[in-house]
């Protein structure tokens, strides 16, 4: 999620632009059977779901994949963009959108626990490493550094 302005975890994009062979029909007189000779080419002819004309020369498919399909009947340029999930970046980043309560109970309890440990671990250490020894200068930095990013 911290990264999300360098690149997308979730899904990875591509765009392919090229020209398409032969007569295209003019105007919104495209049959199924031609669309499907079209998509053959990045092989997701498979993955038809529908189509519609947004003017008088262009195509657009859309893929159940997500992808979508741009053909300018008058030139023939197509624009490919193809979508497809990061296979672990994903999931990991579907867990930071809270995807249901169970999810919501369980990473709670999680953090409940993880400051009980840090508690407790601040309290039993006696000596050098306890809370007015190295455990309290770590204690301090851990709360100072996330300040400084806050603040600056």
């Amino acid at each position: 999620m911290n990264h999300q302005n360098l690149f997308n975890p979730q899904y990875d994009v591509s765009v392919q632009q090229y020209r398409a062979e032969g007569q295209f029909p003019h105007g919104a007189n495209f049959t199924k059977e031609e669309i499907l000779k079209l998509l053959e080419p990045v092989s997701e002819h498979h993955h038809y779901k529908k189509h519609f004309y947004p003017n008088s020369q262009t195509l657009k498919v859309f893929l159940s994949t997500g992808s979508s399909f741009t053909v300018n009947t008058l030139s023939g340029k197509v624009e490919y963009q193809g979508i497809k999930r990061r296979p672990f970046l994903f999931q990991l980043s579907f867990l930071h959108y809270n995807p249901g309560k169970y999810w919501r109970y369980f990473s709670d309890s999680f953090a409940i626990s993880i400051i009980i440990v840090i508690i407790t671990g601040l309290i039993m250490n006696k000596g050098d490493r306890g809370l007015f020894g190295i455990c309290g200068i770590e204690f301090a930095l851990g709360i100072i550094i996330p300040l400084l990013f806050l603040i600056f």
